[in-house]
């Protein structure tokens, strides 16, 4: 099974630092989106953006009617900060209609989510739509993407969602693709080996407190500890094939590496802002007498 992401338009009512897709211009077009799911053989739907609920809710609400009469397991991602504030009987057909709805979230404050986002009271809003999602039944993951700016404060995530967003489904931590305005950027993207230990102390403390918790876009062999909790091996045990596979690729340094079976490499835009391979991967040697 492959997945579809689906970017239904651009404009987004947040700046966030490390954002994959900054083209606004790119308008909503309901026949565009139709086109392009008959165009893939995906049976998973990612509607993504830009911020898919900003486009007409009776637009939207006829393209998820239509992938959900086509057969198709519906994500929708998005940033939160419009539930507050979005028709009530059109956000009850949009849950109704999810299989599961994904958060941004990539901060525990309000002062480090208005500098991740660089919008203020972005925080609140984002905290009010768990709130309403949660109370109309939706399954709620947050994602919380990983870049320079808030990789420490990553640990102490955990314990924000347990005191303050109880009853989401699961986190995933997610490393920084170097796309859009993270391209090429050392300052935006870290180095894989100093983001590890954090998200690694995150994922123990999500365990610690009995929340669910998974973690993508980093090479496998950087957590060991938490190989049955990547996306990555997931795809490789399911033979699944993600959005995300074709932006990732083995270096020279994966040979030998005991993960690299459950492991596509890393991301190919990664290398773009740290270009040699050693710096790409935790080699984790295989035990002796396996070939």
């Amino acid at each position: 099974m492959i997945s579809l992401h689906l970017r239904v338009l651009g404009a987004c009512n947040l700046g966030c630092e490390f954002c994959s897709y900054p083209i606004r211009e790119t308008p909503w077009d309901l026949r565009r989106s139709m086109r392009e799911v008959r165009a893939s053989s995906a049976r998973y739907v990612q509607i993504s953006g830009g911020e898919p609920l900003s486009a007409p809710p009776l637009g939207l609400l006829a393209l998820m009617k239509w992938l959900r009469r086509e057969g198709k397991t519906v994500e929708l991602q998005t940033n939160g900060s419009l539930v507050p504030g979005y028709p009530a009987e059109h956000l009850k057909s949009i849950v109704a209609l999810s299989h599961l709805v994904n958060i941004n979230f990539s901060a525990h404050t309000a002062k480090l989510d208005e500098a991740v986002t660089r919008t203020p009271g972005a925080f609140r809003l984002r905290e009010l739509a768990v709130d309403r999602l949660l109370s109309l039944g939706a399954k709620v993951r947050l994602t919380y993407v990983v870049y320079s700016r808030n990789l420490k404060a990553a640990p102490r995530f955990p314990d924000y969602v347990a005191k303050r967003l109880k009853g989401i489904d699961w986190i995933q931590f997610s490393f920084v693709k170097g796309m859009g305005r993270a391209q090429g950027d050392a300052s935006i993207i870290p180095p894989h080996a100093e983001a590890a230990p954090h998200i690694d102390k995150a994922m123990r403390r999500c365990g610690e407190l009995g929340i669910h918790a998974e973690v993508d876009h980093i090479p496998v062999g950087h957590l060991p500890d938490f190989v049955n909790q990547h996306a990555d091996t997931h795809k490789a045990f399911y033979g699944l094939k993600g959005y995300h596979s074709k932006d990732k690729a083995q270096t020279e340094v994966c040979d030998g590496c005991a993960l690299n079976t459950a492991c596509p490499g890393v991301r190919k835009d990664y290398l773009e802002a740290w270009p040699f391979p050693d710096a790409s991967c935790a080699v984790l040697p295989k035990p002796a007498g396996r070939r």
